[in-house]
């Protein structure tokens, strides 16, 4: 492994620990301003979010529309010079649904900043169906 895969996963795995600890402006400052976020699907949620506000938005709708309970957490992460996977555990409450499922999140970065991240779900339908 490479200085910068190993730069990139411990990036990674800092964002995620920031994130689960509520740190957004970590968070926030570690993103490329023109980050692209893309979410499959066809549901409330889904989209291209484009630029760190638009990310933060889709952020802050995961966790009014789960009274806060999203929660992602890296099962594995894998990087490399230019990228990151992280295979991510989520778990959810809404509308007394639930969700708990793990799936891959495809993290370009540039510069020592993730720039577009492509989710990347298993069960399209179920994932539609709770946030729908």
């Amino acid at each position: 492994m490479t200085a910068t895969a190993t730069t990139n996963a411990t990036l990674l795995r800092e964002g995620y620990d920031a994130f689960a600890q509520g740190d957004l402006d970590k968070v926030r400052s570690m993103f490329d301003p023109k980050i692209v976020w893309h979410e499959p699907g066809h549901s409330d949620i889904d989209g291209d979010y484009e630029g760190v506000d638009a990310v933060f938005d889709f952020f802050g709708k995961l966790f009014e529309e789960t009274d806060g309970t999203f929660k992602a957490e890296p099962v594995d992460i894998l990087a490399d010079d230019d990228r990151g996977v992280v295979l991510q555990h989520v778990t959810a409450t809404r509308h007394g649904k639930t969700m708990d499922v793990t799936f891959p999140v495809v993290w370009e970065i540039r510069d020592g900043k993730p720039y577009d991240v492509r989710v990347y779900l298993y069960d399209l339908e179920e994932h539609d169906q709770f946030w729908s």
